[in-house]
C-alpha cells in the first residue's frame, strides 16, 4: 500500500468524501430521529392535540351542557310557549352530540388514563346524564302539557343542582388539561434543546477536521497549477485593461457627440411645436373671423329685411294719413253745414217766438217750444264751432305727420342702401377669412409631418445616445472588473 503522500488527488478527495459522508449520515440520523419525535402527529404532538381537544370539547357544545340548561330555562318560561317545539328538537340534538363525544373519549386509548380524561368521564359525565334524563322524562312533558309551574320547579331545583355538579367537573377538566398541556410543551421544548445542542457539537466536530483536511490537500495539490494560471491571468488582465481604457475613451467621445446632436434635435422639435401652435392659433382666429363675418352678414341681411319692411309700413302709414286728411276735410264740410243749419234754425226759432208773442195767450206754448229750439240751435252751433276747431287741429297734425313720414321714408331708403353696401363688405370679409383658414389648414397638415420626422430622428438619436451611454457604462464596469481581476491575481500570487 502506497504512503499517504503518494496518493493521487482523486484518492485523497475520495477518502475525505467518505469521512464526510459517514459523519453526515450520523448527523442526518440524529436529525431525522429528532424530527420524528417532534414532528406533526408525533407523540408529543398527539398529546398536546388531545389536551387541546378536551378544552375545545368542554366549551358549549357538545361536551358542556350549559346550552342545554339555557334551553331548559327558556322552555320553562311561559313567554316562549310558541317556541317549545323548536327548543325540544334542539335539546334532543344537543344530547345526541354529547353522547357522541362521550363515546369518543371513552374509547380514546392513547390518553384514557390521563387525569383530564378521568375527570371528564368520572366527574362531569354522571351529573350530565342525570340532567338529561330528568329533562327528557319530566321537564319536557310538563312543558308540553302546559304545566309551567312544575317546569319552573324542576329548572330551579334538580336540574340546576345536576348542572352545577356537571359544571364543577368541567372546570376540573379544563384546569387539569391546561396543566397537562403545559407539562407536555415543556418536555417537548427540553427535548428540542437537548437534540439541538447534540447536533451542533456533532456538526462542528465533523466540519472542522474535514475543512482543514480538504484545504491542506487541495492547497498542496493545486498550488503548482495555480502559479501558471496566475501568471497567464496577470498578463491577460494587463492587456485587457489597456484595450478597455482605449474603448472607454472612444465611447465617451461618441456619447458626448450624440448628446450634442440630441440637444439640437430637441431644440428643433420644440421650434416645430411652437410653429404648429402658432399656425393652429392663426387657423382658429381665421375661423372665428369667418364665423363672426357670417354672423354679421346674417345680421345685416336681417336689418335690410327689417328696413324694407319698415319702408313698406311707412308707405302704408302715409297712405292712411292721406285718407285721414281727406276724411278730415269732409268732416269740416259737414261741420260747416251743421253750423249753417244751426244759424238758420236759430233764425226760425226767433221768428217763431215773435209770431208766438203776437198770438197772445194762444201762442205762449209755441213760444216756449221756440225758445227751446233756439237754445238747441245755439248749442249745435257752438258744438259745430268746437268740432271745426278740432278738425283744423287734426288737419295741421296730419300735415306735419305727412311731412315726417316722407322724411322717414327717405331716411329708410338711405339706410337700405347703406345696409346693402355693408352686406357686400361682409361677403368680402367671409371670403378672405375662408381663404386664410384654408391656408392655415394646409400649413397645419404639413407641420405635423415635419414634427413626426423630427421625432423619428430624435428617437433614433436618443436610442443611439442610450446605446453609447450603456457602452460607456459597460466599459467602465469592465474596466473595474479588469482592475479587480488584476488585484485578485496579485493577491493570488501572494497567497500561492
Amino acid at each position: 500500500m502506497k504512503p499517504f503522500k503518494q496518493w493521487t488527488v482523486k484518492a485523497k478527495l475520495a477518502l475525505l468524501i467518505g469521512v464526510f459522508a459517514t459523519g453526515f449520515t450520523v448527523f442526518a440520523w440524529v436529525a431525522l430521529n429528532t424530527l420524528s419525535t417532534l414532528k406533526v402527529n408525533g407523540p408529543y404532538y398527539q398529546k398536546i392535540v388531545a389536551g387541546k381537544d378536551i378544552i375545545a370539547d368542554v366549551l358549549p357544545p357538545p361536551a358542556y351542557v350549559i346550552e342545554s340548561y339555557l334551553l331548559s330555562l327558556r322552555m320553562a318560561d311561559p313567554a316562549n310557549r310558541a317556541e317549545v317545539s323548536e327548543l325540544v328538537a334542539r335539546s334532543h340534538q344537543l344530547r345526541e352530540q354529547y353522547d357522541e363525544r362521550h363515546e369518543y373519549w371513552n374509547t380514546y386509548a392513547l390518553v384514557r388514563t390521563t387525569p383530564m380524561v378521568g375527570h371528564l368521564l368520572d366527574d362531569s359525565y354522571p351529573p350530565a346524564v342525570k340532567f338529561f334524563d330528568l329533562r327528557d322524562e319530566y321537564l319536557i312533558p310538563a312543558v308540553q302539557a302546559g304545566n309551567y309551574t312544575r317546569a319552573q320547579q324542576l329548572v330551579r331545583g334538580d336540574l340546576n343542582r345536576y348542572y352545577e355538579q356537571h359544571r364543577k367537573g368541567v372546570d376540573q377538566v379544563v384546569k387539569t388539561a391546561r396543566a397537562y398541556n403545559k407539562n407536555i410543551e415543556q418536555e417537548a421544548a427540553d427535548a428540542i434543546d437537548r437534540r439541538t445542542k447534540w447536533l451542533t457539537w456533532l456538526g462542528l466536530a465533523l466540519i472542522g477536521p474535514i475543512g482543514i483536511g480538504i484545504g491542506w490537500v487541495l492547497g498542496r495539490s493545486i498550488s503548482h497549477t495555480l502559479n501558471g494560471t496566475v501568471s497567464a491571468l496577470s498578463t491577460t488582465s494587463a492587456q485587457m485593461a489597456a484595450t478597455v481604457e482605449q474603448h472607454e475613451r472612444t465611447a465617451i467621445n461618441q456619447s458626448a457627440a450624440v448628446h450634442e446632436t440630441t440637444t439640437t434635435m430637441d431644440e428643433l422639435d420644440a421650434s416645430f411645436h411652437q410653429t404648429a401652435e402658432m399656425v393652429r392659433t392663426a387657423a382658429e382666429t381665421a375661423q372665428q373671423a369667418a364665423h363672426a363675418a357670417d354672423n354679421g352678414l346674417e345680421t345685416v341681411r336681417q336689418t335690410l329685411d327689417g328696413m324694407r319692411s319698415l319702408k313698406d309700413k311707412v308707405g302704408a302709414v302715409a297712405e292712411q294719413i292721406a285718407n285721414l286728411s281727406e276724411q278730415t276735410g269732409q268732416i269740416g264740410t259737414i261741420t260747416r253745414a251743421v253750423g249753417d243749419l244751426a244759424n238758420q234754425t236759430n233764425m226760425l226759432a226767433l221768428n217763431a217766438a215773435v209770431e208766438a208773442a203776437r198770438a197772445g195767450e194762444h201762442g205762449k206754448g209755441f213760444g216756449v217750444v221756440a225758445a227751446e229750439i233756439r237754445k238747441l240751435a245755439d248749442e249745435s252751433r257752438r258744438s259745430a264751432e268746437r268740432i271745426g276747431a278740432l278738425v283744423e287741429e287734426i288737419k295741421r297734425s296730419t300735415d306735419s305727420t305727412v311731412m315726417a313720414t316722407e322724411a322717414g321714408s327717405k331716411t329708410v331708403e338711405a339706410d337700405i342702401r347703406l345696409a346693402e353696401e355693408t352686406a357686400h363688405a361682409f361677403n368680402g370679409i367671409v371670403q378672405a377669412s375662408n381663404t386664410a383658414w384654408e391656408a392655415a389648414q394646409q400649413t397645419l397638415l404639413a407641420v405635423p409631418q415635419q414634427v413626426a420626422a423630427v421625432k423619428q430622428v430624435l428617437i433614433a438619436m436618443e436610442s443611439l445616445n442610450r446605446g453609447a451611454k450603456e457602452t460607456a457604462d459597460g466599459l467602465g464596469q469592465t474596466k473595474e472588473s479588469v482592475q479587480y481581476l488584476r488585484e485578485a491575481t496579485s493577491q493570488l500570487q501572494t497567497l500561492v
